[in-house]
C-alpha cells in the first residue's frame, strides 16, 4: 500500500500520512510506537478497531464527523448522505465529504470507509487506490467464505448443499 508518516505529541496521535519516500526517523515516543503496534495489528488481521488518544484540531461539524466516521464497522461502508443523515442534516453531503477530506488521521478515523451513494470511490487523502485497497482488505476479512478447501485441495461445499 505503501508508506505511513505517524507524527504525534506526548500524549496523543496528531497524524498519519501517505507518503512517498521513506523520511527520517525523529524522535520515536511511546505513543507512536503503540500505534505503530496497532497499526501492525490491523495489517495482520489481528486487529478491527484502534484504541488510541487522537489529537486533531477541527470545527464542531469535522469533529461530529470524526466521531461518527469511527463508529463505521470494519469491512463495512457508509454513502456521503447517510452520513450526513447521521449527523442529523441530510443537506450536508458536501460538508461531510469536506470534514472527511480534513480528516488528518486516516485508516484509524476510517474515512476510507465513506462513498458516494451510488457506490463510486470518490475522494481519499492517500489516493482512490489506497482506498480501493483498504476496502478490498477489510472486506477479504469479513465476507463469509461459501466454500473452504481440504488439505487435498478440493473444494467442500456447506453441509446440506447439493
Amino acid at each position: 500500500m505503501g508508506l505511513l508518516a505517524i507524527t504525534a505529541n506526548e500524549t496523543a496521535i496528531t497524524g498519519l500520512h501517505f507518503v512517498e519516500n521513506k523520511e527520517e526517523k525523529e524522535k520515536i515516543n511511546g505513543v507512536i510506537k503503540d500505534c505503530l503496534k496497532q497499526l501492525m495489528e490491523y495489517f495482520n488481521r489481528e486487529r478491527y478497531d484502534f484504541n488510541l488518544i487522537l489529537d486533531q484540531e477541527g470545527t464542531e461539524l469535522q469533529n461530529r464527523v470524526w466521531s461518527e466516521l469511527k463508529k463505521i464497522p470494519y469491512g463495512m461502508t457508509v454513502s456521503y448522505l447517510n452520513m450526513a443523515r447521521k449527523i442529523k442534516n441530510r443537506t450536508l453531503s458536501r460538508a461531510v465529504g469536506n470534514a472527511s477530506g480534513k480528516n488528518n488521521i486516516p485508516i484509524i478515523i476510517p474515512c476510507h470507509r465513506l462513498i458516494g451513494s451510488n457506490g463510486s470511490l470518490t475522494g481519499y487523502s492517500g489516493g482512490i487506490e489506497n482506498k480501493r485497497w483498504l476496502l478490498e482488505f477489510e472486506k477479504e476479512a469479513v465476507e463469509p467464505k461459501l466454500f473452504k478447501f481440504k488439505e487435498d485441495g478440493k473444494k467442500s461445499g456447506r453441509k446440506g448443499s447439493k
